[in-house]
């Protein structure tokens, strides 16, 4: 068998995580330690893929690159539209950490990914997200460095659900304050890509 030791540790680690999970009251994410286990099944199973893998990975400069790069061209096709542009949404709440807005006609509900939870929430739904191909456009009100920006946007894949992406940088929470408006022509009309969507 190779490398005995490294299949040792990793039976360990994956065995800890299990435990763990079926603690009473386990409420937690473990995000890193699960890529880390899918990475080292990786290695395992074809060392040199995995390191390949590992090279070509975005690193966190990039990925706040492409970010600002998105949220950049979406303010300019705000602008562009904006007589067209239809107000849904006004949202606002203080965040420590990273949650998911996620808007289907006219629901809201916030899928909390880390840290503490959304506190002081408070949001008006304007209009209803219409169930056909559109695209929506977060405008930033108040946030710190990495602003409110689409993970998703509705389509009939993911039954026209809008999903905004809030994720406050370590140092303490803080408000995040945005409005959402639909554009009533579709990402492909607007020559516009979600790049993670690839």
């Amino acid at each position: 068998m190779r490398w005995p030791w490294y299949v040792k540790s990793f039976n360990g680690l994956k065995s800890a995580v299990e435990e763990f999970q079926h603690t009473p009251g386990y409420v937690y994410h473990l995000f890193e330690i699960s890529q880390l286990i899918i990475n080292a099944e990786q290695a395992l199973s074809d060392l040199e893929n995995a390191e390949t893998i590992l090279e070509n990975a975005p690193r966190p400069s990039d990925i706040r690159k492409t970010i600002a790069e998105q949220q950049q061209k979406y303010q300019e096709l705000l602008q562009t539209h904006r007589s067209e542009a239809i107000k849904i949404l006004h949202w606002e709440g203080k965040v420590d950490g990273r949650d998911i807005v996620e808007i289907q006609g006219d629901q809201v509900n916030i899928k909390h990914l880390r840290w503490d939870p959304v506190q002081h929430l408070s949001y008006e739904v304007f209009e209803t997200l219409p169930a056909r191909s559109f695209t929506v456009i977060p405008d930033n009100l108040y946030s710190r460095s990495m602003h409110p920006f689409v993970l998703e946007q509705p389509g009939e894949e993911n039954n026209y659900t809008a999903k905004i992406f809030l994720f406050d940088e370590p140092g303490g929470g803080d408000w995040v304050k945005f409005e959402l408006y639909y554009i009533p022509e579709s990402p492909e009309e607007l020559e516009l890509e979600i790049p993670w969507n690839k």
